[in-house]
């Protein structure tokens, strides 16, 4: 696997479900995030290098709204490794076309629901 993320992962405080525009179905949960992708963990893999339209519901509202929708591609997908969920999938996904909106309420989800170690 390339590491080509030139950012940080954040991971969420909150389980936070991504769901299919088109059909309503979950895709995964989110594990980590930055500002231009994410990492989901499913019971089915991602297909690579296809655009999928999602959207996830947000733990509260940010920017006046409760949902973030935008598009995405998958860029690798594995088995999870941890051995308490057998079968279950990681998947990174790089976000595209993302509003300025949207990317503003990724920054929000990010600064307001990640897990910021004290030191």
């Amino acid at each position: 696997m390339d590491n080509r993320r030139a950012t940080q992962r954040k991971r969420l405080n909150y389980y936070v479900t991504v769901r299919d525009r088109i059909t309503d179905r979950p895709v995964g949960r989110v594990v980590d995030i930055t500002n231009k992708g994410l990492r989901i963990f499913s019971e089915i893999p991602i297909e690579m290098d296809k655009v999928l339209q999602l959207t996830m519901e947000l733990p509260h509202e940010i920017e006046g709204s409760r949902y973030l929708m935008f598009d995405a591609t998958g860029i690798w997908c594995g088995m999870d490794l941890n051995p308490d969920f057998p079968g279950f999938f990681d998947t990174g996904l790089e976000m595209i076309n993302v509003s300025q909106q949207d990317r503003t309420m990724i920054l929000g989800l990010i600064r307001e629901y990640t897990y910021q170690p004290t030191f």
